[in-house]
C-alpha cells in the first residue's frame, strides 16, 4: 500500500470503539430495567389475583351442592 505511513487511525474509528463500549453499560442497564419491570409485573399479578374474589362473591346455590355461579 503506498504512503501507509500516512494511514492514520482518525477520529471515525475512535468514535466507533467509543460507542462499542458505551454500549455494554446500556445493555445491563437495560436488562436491570425489564428485570425490575417483569418483577414489579409479578408483584402486581399476585396480589391482583388474591383480592379478585372475596367471600361474598361465591355463591352457593340453593341445592347445596356447592357450585359457584361466577
Amino acid at each position: 500500500m503506498p504512503n501507509w505511513e500516512h494511514n492514520n487511525m482518525g477520529w471515525a474509528f475512535a468514535l466507533a470503539v467509543l460507542g462499542t463500549m458505551m454500549l455494554f453499560p446500556a445493555g445491563i442497564l437495560f436488562l436491570v430495567e425489564a428485570r425490575k419491570i417483569k418483577y414489579k409485573r409479578l408483584n402486581e399479578i399476585g396480589t391482583r389475583e388474591a383480592s379478585a374474589y372475596s367471600m361474598d362473591d361465591r355463591k352457593v346455590h340453593a341445592s347445596g351442592s356447592g357450585h359457584t355461579d361466577i
